[in-house]
Parts: structure tokens; sequence; C-alpha cells
């Protein structure tokens, strides 16, 4: 009979525990904030990637005007047939490069806004000024590792080489 009453008292105990940790993680985390947190991230890379469609659906009179910077990470983002015309009629790329950017990489010689189209825009760009002139070093990331990095030098307009 004790262990009987032993065992109903420690299932009673039981229930109450896990219904007060449930209460304290709904206090904690209410279902609100929960699916806030889990819905932000969604709704930010959505609105980055309509950034870019929208230029990419913008008229071609409209493209023309646009920053080439911006025109190539569209293309990037999108591969849009419309914003690859409106880049060769500005001549920013060249048709024959367009073999290698849509591989993703790059050559020797590429202009700066071809390597903005093969690789999207990088981490950073460090600048160094000298008397030969300007020479820039981007770096992208180059796989899922913060210290994963690919680094492209340029001369101010054109790639001259990478490690």
């Amino acid at each position: 009979m004790a262990a009987d009453q032993f065992a109903v008292r420690r299932r009673a105990a039981a229930a109450a525990s896990r219904a007060t940790l449930e209460s304290v993680r709904l206090e904690l985390y209410p279902p609100v904030v929960i699916m806030k947190l889990l819905l932000f991230p969604v709704v930010a890379l959505c609105a980055v990637l309509a950034g870019c469609a929208g230029l990419a659906s913008k008229s071609p009179e409209e493209m023309r005007a646009a920053d080439p910077g911006q025109l190539c990470f569209a293309y990037k983002q999108t591969h849009s047939p419309v914003v690859r015309q409106v880049l060769e009629d500005r001549g920013i790329v060249k048709p024959e490069q367009w073999v290698v950017i849509d591989k993703g990489t790059t050559k020797i010689g590429f202009s700066e806004a071809a390597l903005v189209c093969a690789l999207g825009y990088p981490v950073k760009v460090n600048d160094s000024v000298s008397r030969a002139g300007v020479s820039r070093q981007w770096v992208f990331r180059n796989g899922y590792r913060d210290s994963d990095r690919l680094y492209i030098y340029t001369d101010g307009s054109e790639v001259t080489g990478w490690n």
C-alpha cells in the first residue's frame, strides 16, 4: 500500500514539474517571440532578393541609368538576359566574358564590374595608394567558414591577379 502511495506522489510531482517547466518556457519564449525570431531571417532574405529582382524587372531605359555595380550584382543574383543585354550595350561587360562570368569565375584583364557580375559583392575592399596609382585587394568569401577567403587584386580598373 505504501509503495502505491509513493508511486502516486511521484507521478503527481513529475506532472507538476513538467507543467512548471512548460510555463517557464512559455514565459521566457512566448510563441509570438519564437515566430518572430524564425521569421525575421526569411523576411530579410526576401527583401534582399526582391531588391535585386526589382532592378531586373525595370525597363531597359531605367536600367541604362542604373549604377554598373548594381546591374552586375542584379545579374549575379538573377542571370536576367535583359540585364545582360544592358551590360553589353553599355560596354560594361564584353560579350566574350560571359562564358567565364556564368561559371562564377574571373580572369586577368576583367573589369571590376565584370568581377562583381561573376562573384557578387566582396566582403571587403582594401585600397593601396602608391606612385604607381591605386591598387585594390577584393576580399570574397570562398566557402562556408569565415576564414575561407578569396583575394583578387586589381589595378583600380581591371583584375591583375588573385590568391
